[in-house]
């Protein structure tokens, strides 16, 4: 969709731009977060896992807390808000001492990113006419998060020193601020959500239909333990790369292993998913299988290969699932029986946050806990083994996805200053 102002680019071409930004600030700290945590001087035992908790926890559902303002701001208003709260958060982190400030800050980052993050998907689903093109738009949004997630690494390899963490969070606030300018310059003024039809991040009317419809539970399920799983990646596998590896390069290199096989390989993926869809395939199919093709990454961990072996063989397991993964997450939610697509992206965010926190959570708790007592790959075999198991379970029939609709259009208001 083209906005006629001079000075706006394309909406998804601002979106995706600004994803990129905010998402190298992001993918520039998170690979070392959970080092950074247990590094911290004032470190008490479970900070690691607490705090990656909370920080994935409230990148999920922070939005909701103030859903009902959300269709009352533009979305560049809502954005540019989001991510200057990514700024306070992790600019004022240098300077935390206390534990609690430290997860209070992580919070406040998140929340800003929550924010963000969900105007950006809403702005999509409201702009695309059917499956196929939302998850090709949703895939450029992958691929400018991955093209971040793949530079991101190596940003913190050259500037994170266990000592001094300013160089590295300078870096990620500069990242934030660029996608703030690029949002408050590119996007039009009066471009809003659409209301839903209650205040609630969900109505009942729409919890109703998602519990009387099973491919909406199996959704449900299969975005749960996929993401459960995804989650380790961040914590879990990340703990193990500091671990195991001694070169900061090679510990950057695994890291955005996935980012840069995205960058390069999304495109093609995205095309045959777009044949899958248009044959008729249901987007939760296509989030199953992906689900299985983590469950076999994780359990390439746990089987006793050398370290490398087993974490690049991982690597490019995950890259592969995630490919799939990222956008049909979106399409999946967005094909749901919602009042609106922000009730949809909504209910999506709920799902990731629950599986994303909790698996962060596990990751850094557990797993550090096992590890320490040589059981680390019991964990990834355990992992495996019961993501497998539930996706099997809860794999979605076979039938046709609905046809696509028309598209549903952002408001524009006419340009006479009166509010939609």
């Amino acid at each position: 969709m083209k906005i006629d102002d001079g000075r706006a680019w394309p909406v998804q071409t601002t979106v995706v731009r600004a994803y990129f930004l905010a998402n190298l600030g992001v993918y520039a700290l998170v690979p070392v977060l959970g080092r950074l945590l247990a590094d911290h001087a004032s470190a008490g035992p479970g900070l690691a896992g607490i705090g990656l908790s909370a920080f994935f926890g409230a990148a999920g559902v922070a939005a909701l807390l103030v859903n009902p303002i959300l269709p009352r701001v533009s979305y560049r208003t809502g954005m540019a808000t989001g991510v200057g709260l990514s700024i306070c958060g992790f600019g004022l982190l240098t300077f935390a001492r206390e534990p609690v400030f430290v997860v209070g800050l992580l919070v406040v980052a998140g929340a800003g990113m929550s924010t963000h993050v969900l105007l950006g998907r809403v702005l999509v689903a409201e702009s695309m006419a059917d499956d196929v093109e939302r998850n090709r738009a949703y895939s450029a949004l992958a691929i400018a998060i991955n093209l971040a997630g793949a530079f991101g690494p190596f940003v913190a390899s050259a500037l994170y020193r266990t000592t001094r963490v300013e160089a590295l969070l300078t870096a990620v606030v500069v990242c934030h601020a660029v996608s703030m300018a690029i949002l408050l310059r590119h996007l039009p003024p009066a471009l809003r959500p659409q209301a839903s039809a209650v205040r609630w991040p969900l109505s009942k009317v729409t919890i109703g239909r998602i519990a009387r419809d099973s491919r909406g539970i199996r959704t449900m399920v299969l975005a749960f333990v996929t993401t459960f799983v995804y989650a380790q990646f961040y914590s879990a596998f990340a703990l193990s790369v500091a671990k195991e590896l001694d070169s900061a390069f090679g510990r950057a290199l695994l890291l955005s292993g996935p980012a840069i096989a995205i960058v390069i390989g999304q495109r093609l993926i995205t095309a045959r998913v777009g044949r899958r869809l248009a044959r008729g395939t249901a987007p939760v199919e296509l989030l199953a299988w992906s689900g299985l093709a983590f469950a076999a990454a994780v359990l390439i961990l746990g089987v006793g290969l050398p370290f490398p072996v087993a974490a690049g063989a991982a690597v490019a397991m995950f890259a592969a699932a995630e490919m799939v993964f990222t956008p049909i997450m979106s399409t999946a939610f967005a094909a749901l029986p919602t009042e609106s697509k922000l009730e949809a992206m909504n209910l999506r965010g709920i799902s990731w946050t629950i599986a994303e926190s909790s698996g962060s959570f596990i990751g850094g708790t557990v797993f550090l806990a096992l590890r320490t007592d040589g059981h680390g790959h019991v964990y990834w075999l355990v992992l495996a083994t019961a993501g497998a198991v539930i996706t099997l379970v809860a794999w979605p029939r076979r039938q046709r996805a609905t046809p696509p609709g028309p598209a549903a259009q952002p408001r524009v208001p006419a340009p006479t200053g009166v509010k939609p």
